[in-house]
């Protein structure tokens, strides 16, 4: 706007000088005294004559840099895509389980190996009972010797088994155990790729999302200034417009208005689910080009 006011004073001044004697106007007249002291604030301490404090101009600098890195140190951290990754391949416990799934799957292995050449039985009682003189052949006691001193009786028994033929029992555990370790394995393979499929979708969802705010703030206030001038208008009486125009618009803009609140929602959501997946609790998003 100075320069376009500059422009027109030009021609303005030049014309009343008449006869062309008077001295052409100043660059500082013409610019006003605003611009003059915005030159005068932008101009070289050497030009204009002040040497200046050059302790000063380095402390200002020094500060600025302060100020500068101590707003960049409370900002959240600044995280592509790959970093999200990274940090989720790391930290998501759905990865965790898969893996516990898989020495699960080879200790099943281990077991269908030792398991069966332990199968064993081991039986023990304890109890009181009267005692017994003689042999099982003759004895000088009763059947049921009552009167005798009672005392504690101790037995155990152990039993064993060893498998000698199966007709393919073993081997046909073992061979579930080993395809079982390769399901675990698949397993976790399956859970990695879904793990980055959703971060992508979350991540480029969030960036969608800011996106889409970006363009509706600057969309909704040309819509609600487009408005605001048709119901100016109507209000004036142009046979121009009518309220069918008015209505359209209220219309547009309360549709504008509804994605505006989806993408927020879209944001919201995309930026839990980073939070989730990855387990960054704050962080940032590059802007897209």
């Amino acid at each position: 706007l100075a320069c376009i006011a500059t422009l027109a004073t030009l021609p303005i001044a030049a014309l009343g000088q008449g006869d062309g004697s008077a001295d052409a106007p100043t660059a500082a007249s013409t610019l006003g005294a605003d611009d003059a002291d915005d030159a005068a604030v932008t101009a070289d301490p050497g030009e204009t004559g002040d040497p200046g404090d050059p302790g000063e101009d380095d402390a200002e600098g020094e500060s600025d840099a302060d100020d500068a890195t101590a707003e960049e140190d409370t900002r959240p951290p600044l995280m592509d895509l790959d970093a999200f990754l990274a940090q989720a391949d790391d930290d998501y416990p759905g990865l965790e389980a898969a893996e516990a799934r898989i020495r699960a799957a080879r200790a099943q292995l281990d077991e269908a190996w030792v398991s069966p050449f332990f199968q064993s039985v081991i039986t023990a009682g304890f109890t009181l009972a009267p005692e017994t003189r003689g042999s099982p052949i003759f004895s000088p006691d009763s059947q049921l010797p009552l009167e005798n001193p009672w005392q504690p009786v101790l037995g155990f028994s152990i039993e064993g088994f060893i498998p000698l033929w199966t007709f393919g029992k073993l081997g046909a555990a073992r061979d579930a155990a080993r395809a079982g370790i390769h399901a675990a394995e698949g397993d976790l393979e399956r859970v990695r790729a879904t793990l980055v499929y959703d971060v992508r979708r979350a991540y480029f969802a969030h960036q969608l999302a800011l996106d889409i705010q970006q363009m509706l703030s600057e969309g909704i206030p040309r819509i609600r200034s487009a408005l605001e001038d048709v119901e100016a208008r109507l209000a004036a009486e142009d046979p121009e417009v009518d309220q069918f125009d008015r209505y359209r618009l209220a219309a547009a803009l309360a549709e504008v208005e509804g994605r505006e609140a989806q993408a927020h929602h879209l944001e919201r959501s995309s930026r839990a689910a980073l939070r989730i997946l990855t387990g960054v609790r704050r962080f940032r998003v590059p802007e897209c080009p």
